[in-house]
């Protein structure tokens, strides 16, 4: 009995070992490259150019979070490689790292101009099959450019240029269009798909003076050249949104067919709207809040028509006009100018069972 009970003992003291190995299957952080943003166009000789931010953790954070391309040096680096699908073009990116990709941490991924009007198939097909590919990442068009080239461009706010496009698309639509949602609008019967568009304006001059001229070094007057530097930068837009059908990109809608559609797929969280007061010849500016619609449909034999009741809270914020804004009968004005050039602006997209198509 006595050795039963220590065999028993010796059997159970290595089944609880066991467990105790450690971790064999562990990924150590200096051993992974975080990408943080992805860019894939495709080349003139037709092979798919897959580019990737790999942060560099040392200077993500801390005192470096926000600078950019500052003194400190960028805080990530950009690296490149080809091939005959996105796959074999991200093993060929491995081969020239020293460390493991690690894709969980992937923000954004930028489609090129070339390679969204060649078709989006087989770029889904990869982001779907691929478990580390999160379908939560936000997905973009670069207009009438390679994603490359756009997703190199430093920002000052950022220490990553891949998160400050995230984030302002966010902020400026309200939201963010993500793989899951082009897989669902491509997966729809019937269904045209869209994604935010994203181009550069051109740096801006700073209005008089000589650029050289930066002022002194102190603390004093490091605000104003900062400011004076500020509007030498390009900056992101976000004033278009690509329209793609059967996965093909067709073209981009303009800024007011952009703010329409987003409010008519309920996406339009906010937004600023400038129009015309009739017989003033002078502009409003409103600051639209809390946008939402309603769709109605109605079917007679063959026909199917659909109404969409778009509705929202709007403040003033400018009166050019010269009329004053306390008189009921003059916000009455104002509130038909502004329902005006909704209804006009909204007339140029169709819409039903999420279905976008320019007019």
């Amino acid at each position: 009995m006595r050795n039963l009970r220590k065999l028993l003992f010796i059997f159970m003291t290595i089944g609880l070992i066991l467990p105790l190995s450690g971790c064999w299957d562990r990924k150590e952080v200096n051993e992974l490259a975080l990408v943080m943003a992805k860019a894939i166009d495709l080349t003139p000789d037709n092979r798919v150019l897959v580019s990737v931010h790999v942060a560099i953790p040392s200077r993500v954070g801390g005192a470096q979070t926000g600078m950019g391309g500052g003194s400190g040096g960028k805080s990530f680096f950009m690296i490149s490689a080809t091939g005959r699908s996105v796959s074999e073009a991200d093993a060929n990116v491995q081969k020239k790292l020293p460390r493991q990709l690690y894709l969980p941490h992937l923000r954004i991924i930028l489609i090129g101009d070339r390679m969204a009007k060649t078709g989006m198939m087989d770029i889904l097909d990869h982001f779907g099959r691929n478990p580390p590919n999160r379908l939560r990442t936000a997905i973009l068009v670069a207009k009438d450019s390679d994603a490359r080239s756009l997703l190199n461009t430093t920002y000052p706010l950022e220490s990553l240029s891949g998160e400050a496009i995230r984030k302002l698309e966010r902020q400026l639509t309200g939201s963010n269009t993500t793989l899951m949602d082009f897989m669902i609008q491509s997966a729809s019967e019937g269904t045209d798909q869209m994604a935010s568009a994203i181009d550069i304006k051109p740096a801006q001059e700073s209005p008089g003076g000589d650029s050289s001229d930066t002022g002194g070094t102190d603390g004093s007057d490091s605000s104003s050249q900062g400011e004076e530097s500020g509007d030498t930068e390009p900056a992101f837009s976000f004033d278009h949104c690509a329209v793609f059908r059967n996965l093909k990109l067709v073209g981009y809608l303009d800024p007011d067919d952009t703010m329409s559609l987003e409010w008519m797929l309920d996406r339009l969280k906010y937004t600023m709207l400038t129009m015309e007061v009739p017989k003033t010849g002078k502009t409003i500016s409103v600051d639209l809040t809390q946008a939402h619609r309603r769709v109605r449909t109605q079917v007679q034999g063959n026909q199917v028509s659909v109404q969409y009741q778009l509705s929202g809270a709007a403040m003033l914020i400018e009166n050019q006009t010269g009329l004053d804004a306390d008189d009921p009968e003059v916000m009455k004005t104002f509130q038909t100018a502004v329902n005006a050039y909704v209804v006009h602006a909204g007339s140029r997209i169709v819409g039903a069972n999420s279905l976008s198509r320019p007019c």
